[in-house]
């Protein structure tokens, strides 16, 4: 089993922006199912030429607060809770391929789902070459993605710890729900201009320093947070040094 700790940076940007690299284009940055659905990610090639993607599942694991990742791999085949097809595959130019995630039928209990499990789906692009020809007349792209997969249990009470520094927001998520947080600080600013929302998802269990944009950094900031279909939803006011 391969275990290591995902940076905060890398998961707030996986968490919180939707966008596609120079080589893929993604359909969703983040994709929330039940227990009974089955999911599907939409890649597109954006180049002028084939391209080879290959793709890797690693499953998240809350520890202490941070998040740890386990890489799905044929040595722990036998305790995937999820399944993504195709795993490899070519894209020709301009054309789009789904990869399908299916649930497996021996590691999850459709009736035990009170709890959120969650995944990093990763897709890898190589320029395609084919036999014959130079592999150093075509680029290998490094940009990948790695979007989120989650894996909704039944929605619980919003429980959550809160500081507002000023510029940074500490949020500890104490539920066994994901939420969805948004924060604004537009009626507390008095330019129009000003970019004064951010939004980002926190994991069941997880604390986060979220550094906020210029633009959102104010005396007051409101917080609403929900869980994913809204069933629990809940909207706060938090002043600069203070902790809720």
């Amino acid at each position: 089993m391969i275990k290591h700790k995902l940076s905060q940076v890398i998961i707030f940007l996986l968490l919180s922006i939707s966008f596609g690299s120079t080589a893929l284009e993604i359909n969703s940055m983040m994709l929330v199912s039940a227990y009974d659905d089955e999911s599907v990610f939409t890649i597109k090639n954006n180049e002028n030429a084939r391209i080879f993607v290959s793709t890797s599942v690693s499953e998240l694991f809350i520890k202490n607060g941070e998040i740890e990742m386990v890489d799905y791999n044929r040595n722990n085949i036998f305790d995937w809770k999820i399944n993504l097809s195709p795993r490899k595959t070519i894209i020709e130019p301009g054309r789009k391929k789904d990869f399908f995630i299916t649930l497996s039928d021996t590691n999850l209990d459709p009736k035990s789902n009170n709890i959120d499990r969650a995944f990093q789906i990763s897709f890898i692009p190589q320029a395609y070459v084919s036999e014959g020809m130079e592999k150093t007349n075509h680029v290998n792209f490094t940009i990948g993605l790695g979007p989120l997969f989650i894996l909704a249990g039944e929605e619980q009470p919003i429980n959550y710890d809160i500081k507002y520094d000023g510029k940074t927001l500490y949020i500890h998520n104490k539920g066994n729900s994901f939420i969805r947080a948004n924060l604004d600080s537009c009626k507390y600013i008095k330019s129009e201009d000003t970019d004064c929302t951010q939004e980002f998802v926190v994991l069941a269990g997880r604390k986060l320093n979220v550094n906020l944009k210029e633009g959102l950094m104010s005396d007051d900031i409101l917080v609403n947070l929900e869980t994913h279909r809204a069933k629990y939803r809940e909207s706060i006011t938090i002043h600069k040094g203070h902790n809720i």
